[in-house]
């Protein structure tokens, strides 16, 4: 008995202490669950600018095979600023150099 009593005590504190107000939100907006934080940021004077640094034109890739769309599951960069972008649909990577110009495309279905 002692045991419980001692149980049910934790419990309670443990319940009255963890009464902490959320401070987001969820929303289901078309099967998308969307968390929006109610919070203050942390710097309100912290600003993202974004600015266009390539312009990637798919067009003739598609034109190619028009029975398959292009698929770009992936994007990894080199160190000279090379954009390697991965066409899982064709199993494909296309370059690109970091002016958005197509140097070459490389890769093919495995067996």
């Amino acid at each position: 008995m002692k045991k419980f009593i001692l149980w049910v005590i934790v419990l309670t504190m443990f319940i009255a202490c963890n009464n902490e107000k959320l401070t987001y939100t969820i929303e289901n907006q078309d099967g998308i669950e969307i968390i929006k934080n109610d919070n203050m940021p942390a710097d309100p004077n912290y600003k993202i600018n974004m600015r266009l640094t390539a312009d990637l034109n798919f067009d003739e890739i598609s034109q190619q095979d028009t029975a398959n769309v292009v698929q770009l599951n992936n994007i990894e960069l080199d160190q000279y600023g090379n954009m390697y972008i991965l066409d899982a649909r064709r199993s494909k990577i296309h370059k690109f150099d970091k002016d958005g110009n197509r140097l070459v495309t490389f890769g093919e279905r495995g067996q």
